[in-house]
């Protein structure tokens, strides 16, 4: 907090600033401060540190700030009707940032959140008023003054305050205005209490307007990176809006709106949501899971629309999966490693809507990729290898090269792009449909394949698929559950070894694969010379 509007030391302008206290006037604190703003630019401005009870000198040049406003007479975004004023003792400006058509973040009494990012400011200063000096002249990197300025639709009556101000704070871009860190598996936190704490303290950076929707104003992480103690957050069936301007009115600049699952080692932190619907209006905020500290990052059934970007949690932990899940117009989604399953990625915005590396194609399965002509699917990067896309469906694509083998070509929008510069790489394909396939230089044999499952194993079985003609591995498990799958190309010829400690070798050898999709039952004979010293 900057200044928590308790106190009107420090403050002037176009008129006084007047503290008050009464029941409903005020949403942070034990009260406010209000003043008169009529139909003509004018603004007020405060010097004073209230949090250090000092005058302050503060680089804003790379942050975001915050305020919270009652005004219900303010003209239009494009005619300065909300304005955030910052100066640095010389010149002093009033960005705008809404309006009575750009409402900011409505939250509890009628007040309302408004924010402005001032390195978007400093290189597209857009719509302003000066309020002293110019705008040219204003020295970002040693602001003096913060507050607030409007133009309202209509001349003020009487001596009657018409504005009530209570709350301007501030981040460093590329930090986190609001950490969610509580909750156990007994009784996780909640958005309600997120929401609850939000109103308690006034923040101003979550709302509740109905039911299970919610509002995010700020930057905000899930979980705590500190060490301090465990966390766990769960949600179902909300609606997430991550509003990255002020509701129409002007933007906070691209990449200055990130969300993040964080943790420690020395703590258990779980994150489970489950049909939870995101949408993020104005700048697209970035959501990364990838931390590896994050135990367990359960995701299912939701939709997300509108990203920056997503990085998908890495494979391990307690659980960490991602099933079922919408991925509308958002930016890449980089895979770390998880199971991906069930997912439907449509109209990515980004060059690529999947990247992942070629070692994790089999955590990836039943997903469908729809794209517009304007990105590939799945970019493919790391060493050549033969893997499996399972269940994988591809539409509008580029035709590109179909079939075996792909001709280099550094062009085109295809289903797959093989970013892998030497090598050979071969794509078997088990259901779904034929990618087509872009390669930056490796070598690309693509297959259809049939799933062949092989059921009854003792659990933790090793199983091995090599080629029967050139003794390369095609599937493998060094643990298995009591099946395993694996797909290569029809009538090609395998050897199959199985193999348990406490039981006989089950191997299959010269089995050709069939021309559909088959299970063979396995059955293991229990070593009687084992012995376990």
């Amino acid at each position: 907090m900057l200044n928590d509007c308790e106190d009107n030391t420090g403050w002037s302008g176009d008129d006084t600033a007047n503290a008050i206290s009464t029941t409903g006037s005020f949403i942070e604190g034990a009260g406010a401060l209000s003043t008169q703003l009529s139909n003509t630019s004018e603004h007020m401005l405060t010097t004073e540190d209230t949090v250090g009870a000092t005058t302050f000198s503060i680089d804003m040049s790379d942050t975001t700030v915050y305020m919270n406003i009652k005004d219900n007479l303010g003209d239009t975004y494009a005619n300065g009707g909300i304005q955030f004023v910052i100066g640095d003792g010389t010149d002093s400006t009033g960005y705008d940032v809404g309006g009575n058509d750009a409402i900011g973040m409505p939250h509890q009494l009628f007040f309302s959140a408004f924010k402005l990012d001032v390195s978007e400011v400093v290189t597209t200063p857009g719509g302003f008023t000066n309020h002293a000096g110019t705008e040219a002249n204003l020295d970002q990197t040693a602001i003096t003054q913060i507050g607030y300025g409007s133009l309202h639709l209509a001349k003020a009556v009487g001596s009657i305050d018409n504005i009530i101000m209570d709350g301007f704070y501030y981040i460093l871009n590329d930090s986190y205005a609001l950490t969610i860190d509580s909750g156990t598996s007994g009784t996780p936190e909640t958005m309600a209490d997120v929401f609850t704490d939000d109103t308690t303290n006034g923040w101003g950076l979550v709302s509740n307007p109905l039911g299970l929707q919610y509002q995010f104003f700020g930057p905000t992480e899930f979980g705590d990176n500190g060490g301090v103690s465990d966390h766990y957050f769960t949600a179902t069936g909300e609606q997430w809006f991550w509003i990255g301007d002020n509701a129409g009115g002007r933007a906070i600049a691209a990449g200055n709106f990130p969300f993040r699952l964080t943790a420690h080692a020395s703590t258990t932190g779980s994150f489970v949501i489950d049909s939870v619907v995101v949408v993020n209006t104005g700048t697209a905020g970035a959501f990364d899971c990838s931390d590896t500290n994050f135990d367990t990052v359960e995701i299912d059934a939701c939709s997300f629309t509108g990203l920056a970007s997503f990085d998908t949690p890495p494979s391990g932990g307690t659980s960490r999966h991602i099933q079922t899940t919408t991925f509308s117009e958002c930016g890449l989604i980089t895979h770390n490693g998880c199971t991906v399953a069930g997912c439907t990625i449509t109209n990515g915005t980004a060059s690529a809507s999947f990247a992942m590396d070629i070692s994790d194609v089999s955590t990836v399965s039943d997903c469908a990729f729809n794209g517009d002509g304007s990105s590939y699917g799945i970019e493919l990067t790391g060493t050549a290898a033969s893997v499996t896309l399972t269940d994988i469906i591809f539409t509008g694509h580029d035709a590109g090269s179909v079939g075996s083998p792909v001709t280099p070509t550094t062009t085109g929008n295809e289903a797959v792009y093989v970013n892998i510069g030497t090598g050979t790489v071969t794509l078997n394909v088990s259901g779904g449909t034929v990618p087509s396939v872009r390669s930056a230089g490796a070598t690309v044999n693509v297959v259809a394949s049939t799933t062949v499952t092989l059921t009854g194993l003792v659990a933790n079985t090793e199983v091995r698929v090599y080629d029967a003609g050139d003794g390369s591995e095609i599937a493998g498990v060094e643990n298995s559950g009591t099946s395993f799958a694996f797909g290569d190309a029809a009538a090609n010829v395998v050897d199959i070894r199985i193999f348990h400690v406490m039981y006989e070798p089950a191997d299959i050898e010269g089995y050709t694969i069939p021309a559909s999709a088959t299970s063979v039952p396995i059955q293991q004979q229990f070593d009687r010379n084992y012995e376990n010293p």
